[in-house]
């Protein structure tokens, strides 16, 4: 099932996710923290797996469980929502590095124009401050 049938399925049906806090909203996931206590997305999901794992007990005669596929279409929903916030996580990062390394060059380019500055002639100097 497509994101985007997952979330049209998770609204119509108002789907709710357990927590220590209480139920969440599925706009509640993307807010609370990725891993962090007891009250984090990683501990929605692991809870929610231990679920379908117990309704989902091996049968060969009995049809799965009511609720069992909705319960692994919820994994589903988790699983991406936690896709999508890890790659945000590191697109962060990456900005962050990029933007460190890019005031690391204007730091160096600067340092270059005053060594440049520098190691001009004394005429040189003069003349430059005269056009000035």
């Amino acid at each position: 099932m497509s994101e985007v049938n997952l979330f049209e399925l998770a609204t119509r049906k108002q789907w709710r996710f357990d927590s220590v806090k209480g139920q969440l909203t599925v706009e509640d996931l993307w807010e609370i923290p990725l891993a962090k206590g007891s009250f984090c997305l990683d501990a929605v999901t692991i809870n929610l797996g231990r679920d379908l794992k117990a309704s989902a007990e091996e049968s060969y005669v009995k049809t799965p469980r009511p609720g069992a596929t909705e319960l692994a279409k919820k994994l589903e929903l988790l699983k991406h929502i936690i896709a999508v916030r890890i790659q945000e996580v590191k697109d962060a990062e990456g900005a962050v590095a990029k933007k460190a390394l890019k005031q690391k060059i204007a730091a160096i380019r600067e340092k270059k124009g005053d060594e440049a500055l520098e190691n001009m002639s004394e005429a040189e100097l003069a003349a430059l401050e005269a056009e000035l």
